[in-house]
């Protein structure tokens, strides 16, 4: 009887040919734990490189934007009828958090200054290119229209500040202008201000 347990024991523990073993349950829970494992360090690696990205491309905006501000400041010149904003863009208002933002100046002829080849003074633009963009540009949760250059990398409105040294609304007697550009970063919220991206477009005299 002994030797045939054994002979019996022997087939059923033998592994057939062609016939794989399926897996068991503790290499199933050890598979599933690695991938479990692979997952929890693919995900954060791969959203700090869409962050980094992000970042680096609006970065790369407000960069050009600031070149297109300069380019229209330098062709508008100072205009005694237009003090309220001097050669720069004006701030246009905003919502909430984004209480000014950039208008269209850029990227149409506004005032109708048009451009004078002979002082080489006037409106030359576009020194912008856009597109409407939908989204929540202005984070209050309902769908507003924007232009692409208006909005950073994560779809908020850039603030754009045009003020005198001070902070406060230009005037006739300002003797410092001061031009900025902000982006409510990765949290999208500018008034967190830990992670915003800030850019000094100018600052100096205007006249």
């Amino acid at each position: 009887m002994h030797q045939y347990c054994s002979e019996t024991c022997g087939k059923m523990k033998s592994k057939s040919p062609g016939m794989p073993f399926g897996m068991t349950m503790i290499e199933l829970i050890v598979a599933v734990a690695i991938l479990a494992v692979l997952a929890g360090v693919s995900i954060p690696v791969t959203q700090g490189v869409l962050r980094k990205a992000k970042i680096n491309s609006t970065k790369s905006e407000m960069a050009s934007l600031s070149r297109s501000i300069l380019t229209h400041a330098k062709d508008v010149g100072y205009k005694p009828a237009r003090v309220e904003w001097g050669r720069f863009p004006s701030e246009k208002a905003g919502n909430g958090k984004y209480k000014t933002i950039l208008g269209a100046d850029l990227e149409e002829d506004l005032f109708s200054l048009g451009w004078d080849p002979v002082t080489r003074r006037g409106w030359n633009g576009p020194y912008v290119t856009g597109e409407t963009v939908n989204g929540d540009a202005d984070g209050d949760g309902n769908e507003d229209t924007a232009r692409s250059y208006q909005i950073d990398g994560w779809g908020r409105y850039y603030i754009y500040s045009n003020r005198d040294g001070k902070g406060n609304t230009v005037g006739l007697n300002d003797e410092e202008r001061v031009i900025i550009l902000i982006s409510g970063g990765p949290d999208m919220d500018p008034q967190t201000t830990d992670d915003n991206i800030t850019l000094e477009v100018f600052r100096g005299p205007i006249y």
